[in-house]
Formats: structure tokens, C-alpha cells, sequence
């Protein structure tokens, strides 16, 4: 469970940013996909984006190849994404919103059911942004998409009677939730380009 944490909190944004570029993302944006996409472009984006969502991918399967009980899995993945929205590295706060790392986590535990709520996350992130709302709501488009794609999934996994399943989204959704509060309060960041 320590090592989940500890994986979700290294933020690869950050990790990237200072590589390349000399300087810490958090200071003008969120350090995770979106944010690296807004500050250093679609290939930094999309590679910070695909390494987050490893770190989900790698805490479910390392948790399965340990043999650990199945709540202690869903506990695994509830904790890379903690690591990630608190991180460790980074004394517990100004980390990413989680939602990358809570995709690799679910396409793992139930990977026909995050295909639905991400369907649902996308378009709901379509209309949000197409209708202006997120001007009156200051949250970014996939984080709002989310707000109707992770109870989605909570439902399909509830309904199909998987409890890990159900357990690790019920578990993620809340930290997103919580995370994505915290961010509106916070405000955005100098310099960001949202």
C-alpha cells in the first residue's frame, strides 16, 4: 500500500517539466496531463498523461501479483490516486486532479465499464465546454465531465456485483471530488493558460 502511494505521488509532470524545461509546472498549472498539454504542448501532454495513467495500471497489478486479497487491491488503487492528487514528494499538497491515474487503475478492475464512463466523461466535457459554463464554473472540462462519468461508473460496477470494482471507484471518486474542490478553492494558477 506504501508503494501505490508513493508511485501516485511521483508527479511526472513535474518530473518532465524539470527535465526539459528547468522549472516546476506547479508554479503555473496543475501537474498532470492537462496541465503539462496547456504549459508544453500535445507531446508533453500526452506523454505525462499515458505515464499517470501507468501508475494506476501498475498499483492494481502489483497489488494482484503480491496475491493480496481483492479489498486490499481496490485500497491500492484508491492510494496511487491519492498519491497523486496529495503527493509524498511534494509535501502532501499541489498535486494533479487524478483522473489519469484512476483511468489505469479501472481499466484494469473493470475496464467494459470505464469505456462507459468515459463515453459519458467526454461528453459531458463537450457540452460543458461548448455552452460556456465553464467560464461560470472555473473548473476545467474533463474534471466537470468526471462529476457524471465516476458515479456512472460506481453504478455499472454496483450493478454487476463486482465489490473490489465498486469499492476502488466509489473510493477514487471521492478523491477526485475532494481534489477537484480543493483546486476551485485554490483558484488557478499565476501564468496558467487555462
Amino acid at each position: 500500500m506504501a508503494a501505490a502511494y508513493a508511485l501516485g505521488s511521483v508527479l511526472f509532470g513535474v518530473v518532465l517539466g524539470r527535465l526539459l524545461y528547468g522549472d516546476d509546472l506547479r508554479e503555473r498549472d496543475n501537474p498532470g496531463g492537462s496541465g503539462s498539454f496547456r504549459q508544453y504542448g500535445p507531446v508533453v501532454g500526452i506523454a505525462v498523461g499515458l505515464l499517470d495513467l501507468a501508475k494506476g495500471v501498475a498499483a492494481v497489478l502489483l497489488a494482484r501479483s503480491l496475491e493480496l486479497d481483492g479489498y486490499w487491491v481496490a485500497i491500492g488503487a484508491a492510494l496511487v490516486v491519492a498519491g497523486h492528487n496529495w503527493p509524498l514528494w511534494h509535501g502532501f499538497r499541489r498535486g494533479g486532479g487524478g483522473l489519469a491515474p484512476a483511468a489505469g487503475a479501472m481499466a484494469i478492475l473493470a475496464p467494459w465499464q470505464l469505456k462507459w464512463a468515459l463515453a459519458a466523461t467526454l461528453a459531458v466535457a463537450a457540452a460543458y465546454r461548448l455552452t460556456g459554463l465553464r467560464r461560470r464554473f472555473k473548473i476545467a472540462a474533463l474534471p466537470a465531465g468526471s462529476v457524471i462519468g465516476f458515479p456512472l461508473l460506481a453504478f455499472l460496477v454496483w450493478r454487476d456485483g463486482d465489490a473490489v470494482a465498486f469499492l476502488a471507484a466509489a473510493t477514487i471518486a471521492l478523491l477526485i471530488g475532494g481534489r477537484g474542490l480543493q483546486m476551485a478553492r485554490e483558484g488557478p494558477r499565476r501564468n496558467s493558460q487555462t
